[in-house]
Protein backbone atom coordinates (compact mmCIF):
# COMPACT_ATOMS: atom_id res chain seq x y z
CA UNK A 1 0.00 0.00 0.00
CA UNK A 2 3.10 2.42 0.36
CA UNK A 3 2.68 2.87 -3.75
CA UNK A 4 -0.92 3.96 -3.28
CA UNK A 5 0.41 6.78 -1.00
CA UNK A 6 3.46 7.56 -2.75
CA UNK A 7 1.15 8.15 -6.04
CA UNK A 8 -1.39 10.14 -4.70
CA UNK A 9 1.04 12.42 -2.85
CA UNK A 10 2.62 12.54 -6.44
CA UNK A 11 -1.18 13.70 -7.94
CA UNK A 12 -1.10 16.40 -5.58
CA UNK A 13 1.65 17.77 -6.59
CA UNK A 14 1.10 17.52 -10.06
CA UNK A 15 -2.20 19.35 -10.06
CA UNK A 16 -0.44 21.96 -6.90
CA UNK A 17 2.61 22.60 -9.95
CA UNK A 18 -0.24 22.91 -12.69
CA UNK A 19 -2.24 25.36 -10.72
CA UNK A 20 1.40 27.60 -10.19
CA UNK A 21 1.85 27.92 -13.46
CA UNK A 22 -1.74 27.62 -15.42
CA UNK A 23 -4.19 28.73 -12.36
CA UNK A 24 -5.09 30.36 -9.02
CA UNK A 25 -5.88 28.82 -5.54
CA UNK A 26 -6.76 30.77 -2.53
CA UNK A 27 -7.09 29.84 1.00
CA UNK A 28 -9.05 30.30 4.38
CA UNK A 29 -7.92 30.81 7.78
CA UNK A 30 -9.11 30.59 11.19
CA UNK A 31 -6.10 31.53 13.18
CA UNK A 32 -3.10 29.63 11.72
CA UNK A 33 -5.60 26.70 10.79
CA UNK A 34 -6.24 26.69 6.94
CA UNK A 35 -10.06 25.73 7.01
CA UNK A 36 -10.56 25.63 3.25
CA UNK A 37 -9.68 26.55 -0.51
CA UNK A 38 -10.64 27.57 -3.73
CA UNK A 39 -8.60 26.84 -7.05
CA UNK A 40 -9.33 27.91 -10.58
CA UNK A 41 -7.89 26.66 -13.66
CA UNK A 42 -8.97 28.91 -16.45
CA UNK A 43 -9.60 27.59 -20.38
CA UNK A 44 -10.66 30.46 -22.56
CA UNK A 45 -13.06 32.24 -21.63
CA UNK A 46 -14.00 29.78 -18.85
CA UNK A 47 -12.91 28.43 -15.70
CA UNK A 48 -13.19 25.42 -13.46
CA UNK A 49 -13.12 25.80 -10.04
CA UNK A 50 -12.54 23.58 -7.18
CA UNK A 51 -13.35 24.42 -3.24
CA UNK A 52 -12.78 22.37 -0.07
CA UNK A 53 -14.02 23.66 3.23
CA UNK A 54 -13.03 21.62 6.48
CA UNK A 55 -15.94 19.66 7.84
CA UNK A 56 -16.12 21.60 10.77
CA UNK A 57 -16.53 24.83 9.02
CA UNK A 58 -19.06 23.75 6.89
CA UNK A 59 -22.62 25.85 6.55
CA UNK A 60 -20.80 29.35 7.48
CA UNK A 61 -20.79 31.09 4.57
CA UNK A 62 -17.04 30.31 3.87
CA UNK A 63 -17.48 28.48 0.91
CA UNK A 64 -19.68 30.81 -0.59
CA UNK A 65 -17.56 33.82 -0.07
CA UNK A 66 -14.39 31.89 -1.39
CA UNK A 67 -16.90 31.51 -4.42
CA UNK A 68 -17.53 35.47 -4.95
CA UNK A 69 -13.92 35.92 -4.44
CA UNK A 70 -12.51 33.75 -6.80
CA UNK A 71 -15.48 34.88 -9.13
CA UNK A 72 -14.66 38.91 -8.62
CA UNK A 73 -10.58 38.39 -9.48
CA UNK A 74 -11.38 35.87 -12.00
CA UNK A 75 -13.46 38.43 -13.75
CA UNK A 76 -10.78 40.44 -14.28
CA UNK A 77 -8.67 38.25 -16.50
CA UNK A 78 -11.66 38.29 -18.85
CA UNK A 79 -13.14 35.35 -17.72
CA UNK A 80 -17.09 34.80 -18.34
CA UNK A 81 -18.11 31.60 -16.89
CA UNK A 82 -17.24 29.23 -13.69
CA UNK A 83 -17.61 25.76 -14.12
CA UNK A 84 -18.06 23.65 -11.18
CA UNK A 85 -18.43 19.77 -10.95
CA UNK A 86 -19.04 17.77 -8.17
CA UNK A 87 -20.49 14.10 -7.31
CA UNK A 88 -24.55 13.79 -7.51
CA UNK A 89 -24.40 12.28 -3.98
CA UNK A 90 -23.02 15.74 -2.48
CA UNK A 91 -26.01 17.25 -1.68
CA UNK A 92 -24.34 20.61 0.40
CA UNK A 93 -22.25 21.18 -2.48
CA UNK A 94 -25.23 21.71 -5.25
CA UNK A 95 -27.16 23.68 -3.31
CA UNK A 96 -24.71 26.30 -2.33
CA UNK A 97 -23.92 26.57 -6.35
CA UNK A 98 -27.57 26.75 -7.07
CA UNK A 99 -27.81 29.11 -4.16
CA UNK A 100 -25.13 31.37 -6.11
CA UNK A 101 -26.70 31.53 -9.31
CA UNK A 102 -25.05 28.51 -10.94
CA UNK A 103 -27.68 26.46 -13.43
CA UNK A 104 -27.30 22.67 -13.83
CA UNK A 105 -25.94 21.99 -17.35
CA UNK A 106 -25.24 18.31 -17.05
CA UNK A 107 -26.11 14.96 -14.81
CA UNK A 108 -24.01 11.76 -15.91
CA UNK A 109 -22.00 9.09 -14.41
CA UNK A 110 -22.89 10.28 -10.83
CA UNK A 111 -21.57 13.96 -11.66
CA UNK A 112 -22.90 16.73 -12.24
CA UNK A 113 -21.64 19.82 -13.90
CA UNK A 114 -22.78 23.58 -12.91
CA UNK A 115 -22.42 26.82 -14.63
CA UNK A 116 -22.60 30.28 -13.66
CA UNK A 117 -21.89 32.88 -16.28
CA UNK A 118 -20.26 36.16 -14.85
Amino acid sequence: MLWIAALKKEMIEKWIDYLNKHGYMFIAKHGDRVIGHVAAVPENTSTEIAIFIHQDYEGKWIASELIRFIKDMIKKKGIKKLVAVTEEVNRNSIKLHLALSFKIKDVSGGMVVLEKEI
